[in-house]
């Protein structure tokens, strides 16, 4: 048994139009089954992305659990230290693999 399904109005462009009667015939399709497909997916993507930022922000709500391990001596940490050395000049610049997020 089928749901029932609903007329829908939608205006667009005519150079638009030709693409989607195109794009429908290559799938085997009707422009309607091809955009109701398409609001399909968008209204899915929409409940997963909700429902892992409703899952996101009551992590955030939750105290983080840190470990008390045994502290190390300071000397540790001043090994990873870079030094002058190992600084970059103008000749060799150090990439940031996500340049966006600096």
């Amino acid at each position: 048994m089928s749901t029932p399904k609903h007329n829908v109005t939608v205006a667009i462009e005519a150079a638009l139009l030709a693409k989607a009667r195109a794009l429908a015939a290559q799938r085997r399709q009707s422009i309607s089954a091809l955009l109701a497909g398409c609001l399909r997916q968008i209204v899915d993507d929409d409940a997963r992305y909700l429902l892992a930022r409703r899952r996101a922000l009551a992590h955030l709500q939750e105290p983080l659990e840190l470990d008390e391990g045994e502290d190390f001596p300071d000397d540790v940490h001043d090994a990873h230290a870079p030094t002058a050395a190992h600084a970059p000049d103008q000749h060799h610049r150090v990439l940031h693999p996500f340049p966006d997020l600096r």
